[in-house]
C-alpha cells in the first residue's frame, strides 16, 4: 500500500513540475529571452548584441541596453501570432485599454524603434524562421536574427 501510494505521489509531482517548467504547449517556440544577434539589409549585415525581446503569453518586451552606463530602456507590449505573420502593438503596452501611454512615451518609443529600422509602434513581423534556438524576423526587407538565451 506505501509503494503504491509513493508511486502515485511521485507521479503527480513528475506531472505539475514539468508541466510548469517546459515551454512548450500553449506557450510555444517564442517563449522566453531572444538577443538580437544581427540585423540584414540588402548586402549589409549591422552587428546587434545590445537588444533583447522576451515572450511570454501575448506580451512581448523589448530592451535596449548600453553596456558603457549599464543602462536600459524597456518597452512593452502585446503580441498575437497566426501562421508566419507576429502583430506586435505598443500601444497597449500594458494590456489595458485604461492603460493608455502619453503622446510623449509614444514619441520616445518610436525613436528606440527607428534604431532598429521599425518605423511604427505597431508593426507586423514576417517570421522566417523559428526553433527553439533561432528566429529569424523580417519587416520593411530587413531581417532579424535572434539567438534564443533561455
Amino acid at each position: 500500500m506505501k509503494q503504491a501510494l509513493y508511486i502515485i505521489i511521485t507521479a503527480i509531482t513528475l506531472c505539475i513540475t514539468t508541466s510548469c517548467l517546459q515551454n512548450d504547449g500553449y506557450i510555444g517556440e517564442l517563449f522566453g529571452q531572444w538577443r538580437l544577434e544581427s540585423i540584414e539589409y540588402e548586402s549589409n549585415t549591422f552587428a546587434c548584441d545590445t537588444v533583447f525581446f522576451a515572450f511570454q503569453s501575448d506580451i512581448i518586451q523589448v530592451r535596449k541596453v548600453n553596456y558603457l552606463t549599464y543602462e536600459y530602456i524597456t518597452f512593452t507590449g502585446l503580441y498575437s501570432r497566426q501562421d508566419d505573420l507576429m502583430q506586435v502593438d505598443f500601444y497597449k503596452h500594458k494590456g489595458n485599454a485604461n492603460d493608455a501611454i502619453t503622446e510623449e512615451e509614444k514619441a520616445a518609443m518610436l525613436r528606440d524603434l527607428e534604431s532598429l529600422y521599425i518605423d511604427v509602434l505597431s508593426p507586423t513581423f514576417v517570421i522566417e524562421k523559428l526553433n527553439w534556438d533561432e528566429m529569424i524576423l523580417k519587416y520593411n526587407d530587413y531581417r532579424y536574427i535572434f539567438t534564443k538565451l533561455d
